[in-house]
């Protein structure tokens, strides 16, 4: 069961979509006199949550498929063993997309074939209509394509970047490939339904032909889409309706001229954007008790459809289950189901505060606050309140009281948190990323990694303190400032959970292969750690080494690379695991932002695993404070 922490911050999340960030321009649809279907996403069993917490997450349309946003809790009804659920007895909360961590990806791919001529400049201004009304939390990626597809920019929510990006589309090559632009962007991401992570995707094609290349065909494109979500529209008479309606299963549109494609790009956007808030979230404390199995159902109230989709259902186990007393608690866990009192952190580290609040009948709202930022500094963000960092300003043996207060049901609370002695080398540090509940924020300085799709992961001491990638689409970018040619040195952890494919770990090169300039740590696809410095001529490196340990998948390794000026060594698990001092020209001074969990170039090579306190130094470690390093919190292999 996951930690009570996690529901409780779905619950008080402000709204990704709600009309205090954006008000929506789109009208929510009417009620349907035939009714309404309801998806159950995830399986309720792996939903539940110490003490007692039920959740499911559910996504409600019409019969057409058009999704509903306008229900509300007094819409549905919850059975468990066939009898209703008290809404007040059990703290019940359905709610709609203000609280639901949901994350939009859009692929927005875009014929600049020579075929298109003059119409190009109207259509990047449609493009740029079109993410000038994003949404909120919608992340769009921006593809061109001719003779193959080609990346402008990837997923991103900064709106000017985007118009830059589409500003700089020029005509491309008289070949239009369009079944290899189909199967390259539905690649850009995976649709997540689950509790800590909802991210769907969906791909906006234009383009004003078919496919004249014949690199593909329709049947590998429509198998590479899947169910995925795929809106095409089409110009002029060279279009093929039928081939149209093959690739858009979302919808697809055939236009006469150039100008109604803007009207149709804000007709697609507004049909995403009542599918997005279209998702629902239940919550609730169950009553029930002992190592049994209860069966559940949700429906709608009144629903006219009584067929297929008319409810969900599932099962749970109340194993484990306990009672608590209304209340805010701090840190509170199976172990400690009534919070605690007293934390410590570390010199110069962070410790992470949960505040949870039992049967409130109102979404929590925290704020928290130290009474001496000088020894205790207290970060946190508006969207996901209930978690808070405590950073420690001092030395050893200060301490200073947090308060954290739950304004929407009057509750309040205290934790008291003690300065310790670190063990962690902090001279030369320019980055620490400790990952706090997944964040990838810079605890040292202001290098915060720019997060793409990671989550909060599991550590090597089972707290939820390190990120997961995909192996898909994940990655996080921190700043090109980050390092400079000379001594560094770079600290971290991983565990790997691939290990049939090239994978890059952290690189700051255009081109992980021919290594231009910067670093590359990568595993090959037998988990053989390889560490990288270019040299800026695209023939070969300034200085490399290989690893001969295999790793295996499902275990933490420490990770160092370490260059003195002179020398490059890998360790792993605080033993030399490759060196070398023979060198290719001089290092050259990178120009790309430090990625973490992909190369730039070729762009398949995304790691799969963990990764975990991460630490870069402008300066190469000793051996005992990697030493220390590998032992941080006590850890033993």
């Amino acid at each position: 069961m996951r930690r009570i922490a996690f529901i409780l911050s779905i619950m008080m999340l402000v709204g990704l979509l709600s009309p205090s960030c954006k008000k929506s321009k789109v009208d929510p649809p009417q009620p349907r006199d035939d009714g309404y279907k309801i998806y159950k996403l995830g399986d309720i069993e792996d939903q539940v949550e110490l003490p007692s917490f039920i959740n499911i997450m559910f996504q409600v349309t019409d019969m057409d498929g058009n999704g509903v946003a306008n229900l509300t809790q007094e819409d549905f009804r919850v059975l468990e063993d066939n009898q209703p659920v008290s809404p007040s007895e059990s703290a019940m909360q359905i709610r709609k997309q203000e609280v639901i961590p949901y994350k939009m990806k859009t692929v927005l791919m875009l014929d600049n074939s020579y075929s298109v001529g003059s119409n190009l400049s109207e259509i990047k201004s449609a493009a740029k209509s079109l993410v000038n009304n994003k949404m909120p939390r919608q992340e769009i990626a921006i593809f061109s394509f001719s003779d193959q597809a080609n990346l402008v920019i990837d997923f991103s929510d900064d709106i000017n970047d985007l118009n830059d990006a589409i500003n700089s589309i020029e005509l491309g090559y008289p070949s239009t490939n369009l079944y290899g632009a189909i199967i390259e962007g539905v690649n850009q991401w995976e649709d997540k339904f689950e509790t800590e992570d909802i991210a769907q995707g969906f791909m906006v094609l234009f383009t004003d032909g078919s496919d004249t290349q014949g690199s593909n065909t329709i049947a590998q494109a429509k198998e590479a889409r899947g169910d995925k979500k795929v809106y095409a529209i089409g110009l002029g008479d060279e279009i093929e309706p039928s081939i149209l309606r093959e690739i858009g299963n979302s919808g697809s549109y055939t236009i006469d001229n150039i100008s109604e494609l803007t009207p149709k790009f804000q007709e697609i956007q507004n049909e995403m954007e009542r599918y997005a808030n279209s998702f629902y979230w239940l919550n609730y404390m169950t009553p029930k008790r002992g190592d049994f199995d209860h069966a559940l159902r949700l429906s709608i109230i009144d629903n006219p459809n009584k067929g297929k989709g008319s409810f969900i259902e599932g099962s749970f186990n109340s194993r484990d289950f306990y009672s608590v007393m209304p209340g805010l608690y701090i840190n509170a866990s199976a172990i400690d189901d009534d919070g605690v009192e007293e934390v410590e952190v570390a010199e110069n580290d962070t410790v992470l505060l949960v505040a949870s609040s039992y049967l409130g009948y109102e979404p929590p709202q925290y704020i928290w606050e130290s009474d001496d930022p000088e020894v205790i500094e207290v970060k946190y963000d508006n969207f996901n309140n209930n978690v808070a960092l405590a950073i420690a300003k001092a030395d050893s043996g200060a301490m200073a009281t947090v308060t954290v207060r739950d304004l929407a049901n009057d509750l309040m609370n205290t934790v008291v948190v003690k300065i310790t002695k670190s063990t962690i080398p902090s001279d030369g540090l320019i980055a620490n990323y400790t990952f706090p509940n997944g964040s990838t924020d810079d605890q040292w300085a202001d290098f915060d990694g720019l997060n793409y799709g990671t989550q909060a992961v599991t550590d090597r001491f089972n707290n939820q303190n390190a990120i997961l990638f995909d192996g898909v689409n994940d990655k996080v970018d921190i700043s090109s400032s980050l390092l400079s040619a000379g001594a560094k040195a770079i600290s971290f952890w991983i565990k790997p959970d691939a290990s049939s494919k090239e994978q890059v770990i952290m690189t700051n090169t255009y081109d992980s292969e021919f290594n231009d300039q910067g670093i590359t740590i990568s595993l090959s696809s037998q988990n053989i750690l390889s560490i990288e410095l270019g040299n800026g001529s695209g023939e070969g490196y300034f200085m490399n080494a290989f690893t001969s340990m295999q790793l295996a998948d499902g275990q933490w390794y420490h990770v160092v690379f370490n260059f003195d000026g002179e020398a490059l060594k890998g360790y792993i698990n605080n033993s030399i695991a490759c060196s070398t001092d023979a060198y290719n020209g001089e290092e050259a001074e990178a120009m790309f932002d430090m990625r973490l969990g992909a190369s730039y170039q070729p762009l398949d090579q995304y790691y799969q695993g963990a990764l975990d306190d991460l630490r870069f130094y402008n300066r190469a470690l000793t051996e005992n404070e990697i030493e220390d390093l590998f032992t941080e919190g006590g850890y033993e292999e």
